[in-house]
Order: C-alpha cells, then structure tokens, then sequence
C-alpha cells in the first residue's frame, strides 16, 4: 500500500509539473528579414495612423500590419522604396508575431515608373487627414503632401466627414497627390465612387512580364477581336479567374478604374465555358521575359517564374544563346508558341540596358504593349 500511493504522489506531482511547463511555455525572440512595401496604408478603416506594408518572401502577398502589431525603429523608412531589413521578431504564447523591432536596411530599392500609383480609400471621420496649412496636408502623421488644385475639395470633403478616393505617387521619400477621385458619405461611397464598370474581354492564351518591381507575369486582353491586346498590370491578376496557358477565353468582367485612367482591379462575372485552344505553331506569340530571375537551361528548358511554363529553347538550337542572355542578366523579347512548353523560336530583342530593350520593343510592330 505504501508503495501504491507513493507511485500516485509521483505520477500527480509529473503531470502537475508537465502542466506547468506547458503553461508557462514561451517563444523567445528571433531575428529575421522581412520586405518592406514602398508606402504604407491606413492600419483599418477606423483608424487615424498608417501601417507598414510587409512579407516575408517575394512571392507572398502583402501583409498590411495592424495597429496591435508594432513595428519600432525603422525611422530612416523613405516612401518610394522597397526594402528588405533585418528586424528582431517577438511572439506571444502561440508564436504569432507581436512587434518588430528594426536592426539594420539589407537591401533598398527605387521601384519603377509604373509603380507609383497608389489609390486609396480614406475615412475623413478618423482624423487621418488634416491640413498643416493652406497648402500642405498630413496623411495618418505620418507624410505631408501638397493638396495642388484639390486644396478646396479636401477641405470640404474632411469637414463634412466623407470618405476620399486620392490617388498618389511615391517618389524618393515624397508623396504627391495626383488626383482627387472622388468624395461621398460612407453610406453612399461604394454607389458614387467604385468606378466600376462592367466589360468583355477576350483574353490571351499567354502571357507576358508585368514590368513591377517584382517578377511576375502579367495577363494580356483586348476588348473587341480586332484590337490590339493590352498588358494588364496586376500582378495579382483577375480575381476568380484561372487563366489556363494555351486557351483564349472571352470573359466578362467588372473593372474597377481610377480617375488617371488606370486600372486598379478586375473581378470575373462571367467565364469561358468552352475556351479556343491556341497550343501549336500555327498560335505563335511575343513575351517579354527577364534573364535576372532565370537559371541556365537544364536538359534543353529554362524554368520561368510565376507558375508560367518552362522554355524549351533546345528545339531551335537556342540554349547557349539564352544562357549567354541570362549569364548577363538580359531582358528578352521571346517570339514562339505554346506547346505544353514555351517553344523559342527566337530571341527578337535583349539587352540588360532597360532603356535600349524598351526601344527595341517599341520598333516591332506586332508588340503593342511595353514595360
């Protein structure tokens, strides 16, 4: 009996202890990198300050950071930049980041023309806008900006307490307001200023590099057949649309454009239920591709990014050309056809001046899209 209810009092006293150690579990710090986004945006559409703009790899989506997670120290931040920076992660009991805390830049760098657009959708009731004078406005305390020919209708849309749609750009650490798009109370904001409007588009059986910052590759459409096809900048694409290699498709879709002109987004409404198969030689195409974020040929393909196809430049004795491209970090304008892979039938321009590759793009007359 003895025996028996020492046994007890150990086994209670090992499971009280193993339940302490797994109350008291923590997650230490860790040091790690992360991308830092060229602007930031307001943390939620109650609040009156700006969050960073982050991932942790360049494939990933961006994480707007919340108010609840901090982000200290990262003072020398420029909007205009992207950057990847070495912080120090905390976490809470279940190892989800709580705050970061800046050590040192890793890398930064300007990003393109093409990029510098932002539009956004800003809550004038929370106070993230107000005038610093009659000619300068702060966003969310964090950056200033001119307010140009839009002085009187932010004025008036701010005291009134409406909702802005603004469109900026970034450049060098400075923000410019580009277009004041619209103003509406909250209630009446998706009606007045969505600018959506409902389309058909008959879409590539290819594609084509966006010319972000980032690689990615973009869709191509075109409204009517007899147009020519555009390159559509969204790295993210038509939301609920899967784009199938080899496949022309005639969708409807609703888009959603800014004031400048631009297109900000693309939801499909209607699919293809039956899409033209464009696989073969006699469905040649142009795309744009860039030897920096390519490996050498591999048993005659090269593997593109973005989940696109791989390149077969063997079947036109073209792999020690290509690798020659990509050894020097080339841009190339690829003439084939889609044939489970993307058969190369030549290289019609390359140059790792982006200047002089743009010219050359633009001298070929069957290519109507740049980057």
């Amino acid at each position: 009996m003895k025996y028996r209810i020492t046994g007890l009092l150990l086994l209670l006293s090992v499971s009280l202890l193993s339940g302490c150690i797994e109350l008291g579990r923590s997650w230490s710090d860790t040091t790690e990198t992360r991308l830092v986004d060229f602007y930031k945006e307001p943390c939620d559409d109650d609040a009156n300050t700006l969050c960073f703009r982050v991932r942790e790899e360049t494939g990933d989506s961006w994480e707007l950071l919340d108010e609840d997670v901090s982000f200290d120290g990262f003072t020398d931040y420029q909007w205009g930049y992207r950057y990847e920076v070495e912080v120090v992660v905390s976490h809470d009991d279940d190892g989800d980041p709580t705050g970061y805390t800046f050590s040192q830049v890793v890398t930064q760098e300007s990003i393109t023309d093409a990029e510098r657009s932002i539009s956004m959708n800003l809550y004038s009731d929370t106070g993230i806008l107000y005038a610093e004078d009659d000619s300068t406005w702060s966003l969310g305390g964090d950056i200033s900006f001119a307010c140009g020919d839009s002085c009187s209708d932010l004025t008036t849309a701010v005291t009134n307490g409406q909702v802005l749609e603004l469109e900026f750009s970034a450049t060098d650490g400075v923000l410019t307001l580009e277009s004041f798009i619209c103003s509406a109370d909250e209630d009446d904001f998706a009606s007045v200023c969505s600018g959506e409007s409902s389309a058909s588009w008959r879409v590539a059986w290819f594609q084509s590099d966006c010319g972000l910052a980032d690689a990615h590759m973009c869709l191509l459409y075109k409204v009517n057949s007899s147009d020519d096809y555009e390159l559509l900048k969204l790295a993210d694409g038509i939301t609920d649309f899967t784009p199938v290699w080899g496949e022309q498709a005639d969708i409807d879709v609703t888009k959603t454009v800014s004031n400048g002109g631009n297109i900000t987004a693309v939801v499909l409404d209607t699919d293809d239920s039956s899409p033209d198969d464009r696989t073969g030689s006699s469905y040649p195409f142009y795309m744009i591709v860039r030897g920096s974020e390519l490996d050498s040929s591999s048993n005659g393909l090269i593997t593109l990014y973005d989940g696109a196809p791989d390149l077969d430049c063997s079947s036109y004795n073209l792999c020690s050309r290509i690798n020659g491209y990509i050894d020097d970090e080339q841009w190339m304008l690829i003439y084939g056809y889609y044939d489970g892979d993307v058969v190369v039938r030549t290289v019609v321009c390359h140059s790792d001046d982006i200047d002089s590759f743009r010219s050359c793009v633009d001298d070929e007359d069957d290519v109507n899209w740049g980057i």
